[in-house]
């Protein structure tokens, strides 16, 4: 499955992985994970993992479970996927400053909302596609999309 960032950033999709989708159609697309249940201490979803990947699913009895998340946590410099994945135009690095991302964005023509949490030293980045950059302490922290409930919400940038 080839996987790019710029779509990803455009779409809030992940190669062909999605919101929404269910386990089965996600194996279908990447086959086994390499960890895989994993409950999450928001105790609102469970992930799978594929290298620096996190494909996380809903936990609720009452609704159908589906995924909710797709992320990026870099545990590294570079990206870490498995052979199966092919990174196209992933040129994101973990030390990446919060002002190479925007400019990045800005020079793509993506709109962005930026968010700051100074009591928490937290400041995030909100796409037009609805995916979230996270930097704590100055450091990328995640790079992803999440949807946690069954509200569909379009993000105000």
């Amino acid at each position: 499955m080839r996987i790019s960032l710029q779509s990803f950033m455009r779409t809030g999709v992940l190669g062909e992985i999605r919101i929404g989708m269910t386990p089965a159609e996600v194996l279908e697309l990447t086959g086994a994970p390499e960890r895989g249940d994993i409950t999450l201490q928001d105790e609102r979803r469970s992930a799978w993992t594929f290298g620096d990947i996190w494909i996380g699913f809903n936990v609720f009895a009452k609704e159908p479970r589906v995924c909710n998340s797709i992320e990026w946590i870099p545990d590294a410099p570079e990206i870490s996927v498995p052979t199966r994945f092919e990174l196209v135009d992933w040129d994101l690095r973990a030390d990446v400053a919060i002002d190479e991302v925007l400019t990045m964005l800005n020079l793509q023509g993506i709109r962005f909302r930026r968010d700051s949490f100074p009591s928490s030293l937290c400041e995030r980045i909100v796409l037009s596609s609805g995916l979230q950059i996270v930097f704590m302490n100055e450091r990328l922290n995640s790079f992803g999309i999440f949807k946690f409930d069954s509200s569909v919400t379009v993000p105000n940038v």
